[in-house]
Formats: structure tokens, C-alpha cells, sequence
């Protein structure tokens, strides 16, 4: 590998094997070489980002400044591995839909599935480009490599923004146009940083580009041969601004056409990119939002193209509402809903509401999860967001296993929702895996009345789900997963309410290779889904805010609190569960091995809303330490200061939620704590569906 250096710019030289680079470049020459109406007849899609563009009202004005006035004086053609696209690409409700043979499983053919337009009249070009395609998705993955390795990522991060990338190709023909300069040139591209991680562009011999370095426009000189490599927004956005994408722009002065083909990559397609830990402190507080790669491509795609577009994943409150908090048995009404979907505050005035009169969430009726439009579903994340509440409550849904699994897919793409749900990793003592529905883990003492129920293996009378028992203590209450090293921004929960019994039909034969890649062999439909299994009395499970109990310390205490951390321990956990229940499959000295203690600040920053709160964990997180140095913290501190703070949250006000059959509960781990009440586990059994969402860093800025 060549380096040069133009500034502080470095220019690779990446010698790609594969990569036939005279060839890519003369299939660009042929394509913009067509009749305008043979161009024209390839219109661009904003929706998959493909397709052609350029002349009057089709251009994109890539300097966010500028205007869409001012759009680019460049022809452009787009293909994209756009299968990672649009609401039926990302759909669950239909297994042919969901994950359509993931390019990122075909390296040889990274477009397959993909919905493109290719020119006609032009021999060899849609070979030429889908080698090039290719070749260059590879070298993607190497260059990301020696990016994660500089950034001294492990191994579980790289793999989760590593796989499954999405990517574009664009191929460019540049040339003096209407936007004429003074001196004869013309602006090719407006002042720009590209959207995602990494761009590899290869030019001809033709002048143009030009990288901003201290307010200084410096230009590159072209070579043939070689890939310019550029540093984007979401590089940007992974390091907190540490690393900054980098502001370029085309300027043509050459009376002859100058070619291009820019070939920009993006993390995984699904995953929120939320920085690295150690670059987000109160001196560098977060810069941006999280946001998956879709919500951001889409937003700076419609927003290039002159689209009125609002940022994704800001903090969102609904239009419709007022800026004061509603009563506590307020209906509120939302505008841009159906008439049958009512939202309310879980507050006093609702059956088992909150005690204490404090609003920690919302309640959702009249609406079908698998049915509904995404702006409905839109709106159900805004409102729980709202004022920090963190708790959204829908009521009266008739899912099966497969059914929940959809309804959480849904909820975690919406804007300002927790991203795709986590497949399930069961710990000892937890409940088997469902074979229909690898995202889905099972709650409470519920026995098997069949064999196979639910496609779990059981035998009847085997108990099938993790059965915790319930204490009215202080060390009951907790946030799931803190001793992670990324604790999980999102729980989903659901009481099953009567559906059909079904047989499970067998897979007749070998499914597709890329669901063997998933470890998701077949969907048969699981076998009995029962009706619901819930106590009469007891077996609620009850929530307390953190946003509530940060904001009620006097400044002399939040000063204190700032300045400490916790030590969360899996460990402490799983030994703490196994004295609760003596029947419970036991953890070894090598399970704790793989999962060392994790130690985060006691309050944290939540990054969509920019709330703080306390970051509390009875169960698990009692040691504290100073943040600064990792010093213990007095003894008498550490046996106390956790156990205090909770109870003074809990005193601030809590919600009891009763569970009925149909309920879905979805809440934000990163500001609620919950605990479960007991129940005559003797008497009566207890099923509840449960699903994680990814995790996240806990943030204090």
C-alpha cells in the first residue's frame, strides 16, 4: 500500500486485484454517451436510490447550503444493493420479504435482490459493473477492518456495524453547465461531506475535486489507477467528532468531460450507530442523535433532491399536543392518527395506573400492531418518548409468537424507535428457544400442556419459561442488563392473549442458505400457541422513573452523584437469582469469566432526548467508585447510596401495571426501573413473551 500526501489529506493507492478500473470507467463513458431520452427513461427513484439523473429539475444540490437552486452542474447514475430498502424489503410480516438473500451473504454478487435499472443498447455493461460492484463491496471490508482495528474496536462491535453494509454506486460525467463561474468553471458538486463511512472514488485524468483543509479549498491532483478514499459523515458521527468527514467539492475547468465513479459505503444497514464510549464525556457531550444508517441515508437522499424532510431520531413530541403535561386521565388526541386509535396518559385516572400521580408512560387502544400504518406507529414512539416518559402501553393485541415477532420489527424501525430486535442468547437458566421465533425468550412458571409446545422441545409438565420469584424488597427493582458492556435501550413484553391451536408443520425440505446463516432453519408455525396463562392477583409489573429521581436532587447532590460510578456485575446477578430460587441452573467460574464486571456513571444522559437521570441497579450494581480514578468509594457509601436513591425514586411515584391478556408493553431501559410482584406461583401460572432491543453505551454529557 502506497501513501502520499496532499496536506493533511492522505491519497491511497489500494491496488485492488479485482477491481478492472479502465473498464468501469468506459462503461461510464458509454452510459452518459446515450440519447438523452434513453437517460431520461431511467428516472430516479428517491425511494431506492437508483436510476439517472441530471439536466433541469433532476439534479441534487449536495451542498446542504446551497439549495436545491442551486443544484449540481453533473450527470449522475445510481445503482444501490437496495434490498435494505423500503418498508417491503424491511417487512417481517413476510418472510419472502424480510432479508431477501442478504448481499452481504452473496460477496459475489452483492446486487442480487436488488432492484435496478440497466441501460439498454449497451453490451458487457451490466457485467462490467456488477464485477466492479463487487470487487469494490469486498475491499469495503478490508478498508473497515484497518478502520475498526485504528480504533481499537472489539470484536462484537465491528461485527455488528461491519456486516450486512449498505452501499451505492454512482457513476458521474461532469462538465461546464449553467451555473457558470466567472472564470469559466462551473460547480460539478456543491461543498459536501459524504453520508456515510467510507467513499472509494476512482477518476480519470480530468482536474475538478477539491478537499476543504482550514478554510482552504486545496485541489487533488488526479491519477489514473487510483482510489481516493474519503471519510464520511458516520465516521464522524462513531468517533463523537474525534474523526471528521471529510468537506470536498467538484469545480470543472476543463472544456473536456470529466468521469468519475464513487462507490460510498455505509455501516450496517440496520444497526443504530451510536458513538464509542470513550470518545462521548461531559467535555465532548454527544454530537448527534443515534440513528441507524436507512433513517440517516433517507433523510440526506429526500433532502438532496429538494424534499422537505425533518432530521430522524430527534427528540420528538407529537404536533398535536400542548407543551404542558396532560392530566392525569387526559385523552390525547393526535392528529395525524385514525379515529379508532386513542392515546392516554398511564397516569392516576387510569385502571392500574400510577401511584402518586406521576406520568411515566402511555396507553394505546383501538389499533391492530400488524396492521396499522407506520405513521400511526410513528406517532405511539413520540408520545412515549414525550416528556421522558419512557413507557408505551397497547392494549388488546391478538399476536401469536410469529405475530409479536412482526409487532416488535415494526415498533424498532419506527423514527425514534429502538432499531431491530436481538436474537436470543439464552444465559443458564433461562427459557429454551422458540425454533419459529429466534428474537422471542419466554417469562414465568407456565408448564407445557403438549409436547413441543411453542416449538421449544418441551415435554409436558416441563416448565418452559424463566421463572424468577418475585420479593416486595428494595433489590427487587433493576434495569435489564446493565453488567452488559452495551445494556439494552429497549424491553418488549407481551401477555399472550387466546389464539388457535396449530400443528407445526416441518420444513418438507432445506430452507434458504441465508436463513441457515441466520440460524433461523425454517418458520414453521409453532406448535400449540396457548391461551393466556396470567394470575388473577398479583404478577404485575410495576415501573419508576430515573428522569424523575435525577431531577428531584438539590445541586449539591447531582454535583456528588456526577462524580461517581457503579460497578454492575453479571455475576452478582446470576448468584443473586440463584438464592431466590435453589432449583436454577447454576453458573460456573467460566461463564463469569467470559462476562467481566462493567462499572457506569450513576447518572447517564439519554442521547435522543438529552435527559438525564440516575442509572440505578440494585440487584447488581451496589459498588461504588469514584469516575475519575476507579477508586472504591467509602464502604459505608457503597452499602447504602444505591439502595437510598431507589427508594427515593420509588417514593416520587411509581406505575403498576396489571397485565391483561393482549397487552404489549415497550419500555426505555435506559431511564425506567421495574420490578416484578409476587403471585402464588403454587396456585396459578404466569407467561409472558419478552424481547431485547440493542444496546448502547451508558452516556453522561
Amino acid at each position: 500500500m502506497e501513501k502520499a500526501r496532499l496536506g493533511e489529506v492522505p491519497v491511497v493507492d489500494l491496488k485492488c486485484a479485482t477491481c478492472d478500473l479502465a473498464s468501469e470507467l468506459e462503461q461510464n463513458r458509454r452510459l452518459f454517451d446515450l440519447p438523452d431520452q434513453v437517460k431520461r427513461s431511467m428516472a430516479f427513484n428517491v425511494t431506492l436510490d437508483i436510476g439517472y439523473t441530471g439536466g433541469t429539475g433532476t439534479s441534487q444540490a449536495l451542498d446542504p447550503n446551497a439549495g436545491i437552486q442551486a443544484a449540481d452542474t453533473k450527470e449522475g447514475f445510481m445503482l444501490t444493493n437496495n434490498a435494505f430498502m423500503g418498508a417491503a424489503a424491511l417487512d417481517p410480516t413476510n418472510p419472502r420479504k424480510f432479508l431477501p438473500r442478504h448481499p452481504h451473504l452473496d460477496p459475489k454478487d452483492p446486487l442480487a435482490g436488488a432492484t435496478l435499472h440497466w441501460p439498454p443498447g449497451l453490451p458487457g455493461y451490466e457485467r462490467v459493473i456488477r464485477s466492479y460492484f463487487a470487487s469494490a463491496y469486498e475491499l469495503n471490508y478490508r478498508l473497515n477492518d484497518l478502520l475498526f482495528s485504528s480504533l481499537g474496536m472489539d470484536a462484537n462491535e465491528r461485527n455488528r456495524l461491519g456486516s450486512a453494509p449498505f452501499c451505492v454506486l454512482k457513476q458521474l460525467r461532469y462538465g461546464p453547465g449553467r451555473d457558470a463561474l466567472a472564470n469559466g468553471s462551473s460547480i460539478g458538486a456543491g461543498a459536501h461531506a459524504d453520508w456515510g463511512s467510507l467513499t472509494l472514488l476512482l477518476t480519470d485524468d480530468t482536474p475538478g475535486l477539491q478537499v476543504e483543509m482550514a478554510g482552504e479549498w486545496l485541489p487533488v491532483p488526479p491519477r489514473r489507477g487510483m482510489f481516493i478514499v474519503n471519510a464520511g459523515d458516520q465516521i464522524e458521527a462513531l468517533t463523537n467528532g474525534h474523526y471528521r468527514s471529510a468537506k470536498h467539492r467538484v469545480i470543472t475547468t476543463s472544456p473536456r468531460p470529466r468521469y468519475s465513479t464513487a462507490f460510498f459505503t455505509y455501516f450496517n444497514y440496520k444497526e443504530p450507530l451510536t458513538p464509542l464510549h470513550e470518545h462521548v464525556n461531559p467535555q465532548k457531550p454527544l454530537r448527534r442523535a443515534p440513528m441507524d444508517t436507512m433513517a440517516w441515508f433517507q433523510y440526506k437522499l429526500r433532502q438532496s433532491v429538494g424534499e422537505n424532510v425533518s432530521r430522524p431520531l430527534s427528540t420528538t413530541t407529537s404536533s398535536s399536543t400542548s407543551s404542558s403535561e396532560p392530566a392525569a386521565n387526559a385523552t390525547c388526541s393526535f392528529a395525524p392518527l385514525r379515529e379508532a386509535l386513542v392515546i392516554r396518559a398511564l397516569g392516576g385516572g387510569v385502571e392500574g395506573g400510577a401511584e402518586g400521580g406521576v406520568l411515566l408512560g402511555v396507553e394505546a387502544l383501538g389499533i391492530d400492531l400488524l396492521s396499522v400504518s407506520d405513521g400511526v406507529i410513528d406517532e405511539l414512539i413520540a408520545a412515549m418518548h414525550a416528556d421522558g416518559k419512557g413507557l408505551l402501553v397497547v392494549r388488546n393485541q391478538t399476536l401469536s409468537p410469529e405475530g409479536y415477532e412482526r409487532a416488535l420489527f415494526r415498533l424498532g424501525r419506527a423514527a425514534g424507535g429502538f432499531g431491530t430486535p436481538l436474537l436470543y442468547d439464552r444465559w443458564p437458566g433461562q427459557s429454551p428457544r422458540l425454533r419459529c421465533c429466534p428474537h422471542v425468550s419466554l417469562l414465568g412458571n407456565y408448564r407445557a400442556r403438549v409436547d413441543d409446545e411453542l416449538g421449544t422441545g418441551a415435554v409436558v409438565g416441563d416448565r418452559i419459561g424463566e421463572y424468577k420469584p418475585a420479593r416486595e424488597e428494595l433489590r427487587e427493582w433493576h434495569t435489564d442488563g446493565s453488567f452488559l458492556a452495551r445494556p439494552k435501550i429497549g424491553v418488549a413484553l407481551y401477555a399472550p392473549s387466546a389464539v388457535p391451536v396449530a400443528t407445526c408443520a416441518p420444513c418438507a425440505k432445506p430452507s434458504a442458505w441465508w436463513r441457515k446463516l441466520l440460524r433461523w432453519p425454517c418458520r414453521p408455525t409453532c406448535r400449540h400457541a396457548p391461551a393466556s396463562a396470567l394470575p388473577p392477583e398479583g404478577g404485575h409489573t410495576a415501573f419508576a422513573s430515573g428522569i424523575l429521581g435525577y431531577e428531584r436532587l438539590d445541586a449539591a447532590e447531582r454535583e456528588q452523584l456526577e462524580s461517581l460510578s457503579a460497578v454492575h456485575s453479571w455475576c452478582d446477578f446470576m448468584h443473586f437469582l440463584e438464592a431466590r430460587d435453589p432449583g436454577r441452573e447454576k453458573v460456573s467460574a467460566d461463564d463469569c469469566a467470559k462476562k467481566p464486571d462493567v462499572t457506569w456513571p450513576l447518572v447517564r444522559t439519554h442521547p435522543v432526548t438529552n435527559r438525564r437521570s440516575l442509572y440505578l441497579n440494585p440487584k447488581n450494581g451496589l459498588r461504588i467508585v469514584h469516575s475519575s480514578d476507579g477508586e472504591p468509594a467509602s464502604a459505608e457509601m457503597s452499602a447504602s447510596l444505591v439502595l437510598n436513591l431507589t427508594k427515593r425514586v420509588l417514593e416520587l411515584g411509581t406505575y403498576h401495571h396489571t397485565w391483561r391478556p393482549g397487552d404489549l408493553v415497550l419500555m426505555d431501559n435506559r431511564v425506567l426501573i421495574h420490578a416484578a410482584t409476587p403471585f402464588d406461583a403454587d396456585k396459578y401460572e404466569r407467561l409472558i413473551y419478552r424481547a431485547e432491543f440493542p444496546g448502547e453505551p451508558v452516556y453522561f454529557f
